[in-house]
């Protein structure tokens, strides 16, 4: 009875039975009954199912889907997601109740509004976002991203994941560390984004600049504040 089910579960199959339970009808009139009641309970389960996930269903599994409902008929419509977020853990969403590893999919008008990720430091932010990059690259598209705090680690695997499909020649680099300079000229000095105070400005200017960096003091302690300030 399970394979039975099981075969029937499939619309082209249920369609195939209900007209064989027709066409038994026609022609044996004294099947008429038992071959109405075979063609409704192939139409029952072959019918298709709103399929739940937690958030949307891929577009491509072409499947109704329960989250996605018509505002006017309250009918499930057509799966609408596109970016695939990862796998579902089980207790990150209270009173969830899917099972573990279900898929993450997000429709095109949610992946246009706002997004925030919370995560401690090494939590896997950035990692978590070359995930975006990836769903770009296989939508054929392109996108900007922006991490000031990112390492150089990234800028590798970002190469790395364009260079899988094929558009490493699309992809541009823009390194704040490394100022104005160009890296294929040979330096005397070493490139770095560290910042001199006292290597420019006027005399009055950097005394200024010291005094304020030396704490109020007495006693002995303000012979060497006096020192400084000379």
């Amino acid at each position: 009875m399970r394979k039975m089910g099981d075969f029937l579960r499939e619309p082209n199959n249920a369609f195939a039975v209900v007209l064989s339970s027709i066409g038994i009808a026609l022609f044996f009139p004294g099947l008429t009954l038992l071959s109405l009641l075979v063609a409704f309970v192939a139409f029952r389960l072959g019918r298709p199912a709103a399929v739940t996930l937690p958030i949307s269903c891929p577009v491509q599994a072409d499947v109704q889907d329960a989250n996605n409902k018509n505002p006017q008929s309250k009918r499930p419509k057509r799966g609408e997601g596109i970016f695939f977020l990862g796998n579902y853990r089980a207790g990150i969403i209270p009173g969830a109740r899917f099972g573990r590893d279900e898929e993450l999919w997000i429709t095109n008008s949610d992946l246009r509004q706002h997004h925030v990720m919370f995560g401690t430091t090494g939590a896997g932010k950035t990692e978590a976002l070359l995930g975006f990059l990836y769903n770009s690259m296989t939508w054929g598209s392109g996108l900007l991203f922006s991490d000031g705090k990112g390492t150089i680690e990234f800028a590798y695997k970002a190469y790395a994941t364009m260079r899988e499909f094929g558009r490493e020649d699309d992809y541009l680099l823009l390194n704040l560390m490394t100022g104005n300079a160009d890296l294929t000229a040979k330096t005397p000095e070493r490139i770095s984004n560290s910042l001199n105070v006292l290597a420019q400005g006027s005399a009055p200017f950097l005394n200024e600049v010291i005094g304020g960096l030396i704490p109020e003091s007495g006693g002995d302690n303000a012979m060497w504040r006096d020192r400084a300030m000379a």
